[in-house]
């Protein structure tokens, strides 16, 4: 018997907006797919379609730094193949805690053109820990400046 695939997403919540939407149109899909899927929030806790667990990282601040061995022991604990991160705060947080848990796979993708240059920086900083990036537009691929090597798809 194959086991099935394994996806852990990082978001940091559910609440509104159009990376929030798609993932919560998205993992119901891939479970009836036969793929194990968990989503990850850093904030806020949310219910979704039965069979998609949600877990939350409870984050007290953008950087509360307790965050990282909860987030690394979670990851360890559920084996992703793939760990996708979504919006600025997870796509660092995630890229640094994949790699600790050593999830094999780290895919980042970019939404928005918002942030202070300092966000750009860290992103920047922090890109190579990935093995593939998205962007939802030239735009924005444009607007985080990572140059549109491996992985990197719009």
């Amino acid at each position: 018997m194959v086991n099935p695939l394994r996806v852990a997403y990082l978001i940091v919540d559910l609440d509104h907006g159009g990376a929030q939407k798609l993932l919560t149109w998205i993992a119901p899909r891939l479970v009836s797919r036969g793929v194990q899927v968990e989503i990850i929030t850093l904030k806020d806790l949310v219910r979704l379609d039965p069979g998609v667990p949600v877990r939350r990282l409870r984050m007290r601040a953008p950087w509360d730094v307790r965050a990282i061995p909860r987030l690394v022991g979670m990851l360890r604990d559920f084996r992703p193949h793939v760990l996708h991160t979504h919006l600025f705060h997870a796509n660092v947080l995630g890229r640094i805690c994949g790699r600790l848990a050593r999830v094999p796979h780290i895919r980042s993708t970019y939404h928005t053109l918002e942030g202070p240059p300092w966000h750009r920086a860290l992103d920047r900083l922090t890109a190579p820990l990935a093995d593939s990036h998205e962007f939802v537009s030239k735009a924005v691929a444009r607007h985080i400046g990572l140059s549109r090597g491996k992985g990197s798809t719009s």
